[in-house]
């Protein structure tokens, strides 16, 4: 998957591989959205 990635991202970025361990499911998903979204997404009511 990693190379896939690294070949038909476009614009070439630097790209690295970080271990996770549990990192197939809800841990990745839950990492992925704190970098994106940031830590607090979504405005107070």
């Amino acid at each position: 998957m990693f190379t896939f990635l690294q070949k038909y991202t476009a614009g070439n970025p630097m790209l690295i591989n970080e271990y996770m361990p549990g990192g197939g499911g809800r841990k990745a998903a839950n990492h992925v959205y704190k970098k994106v979204m940031g830590a607090d997404p979504l405005p107070p009511r």
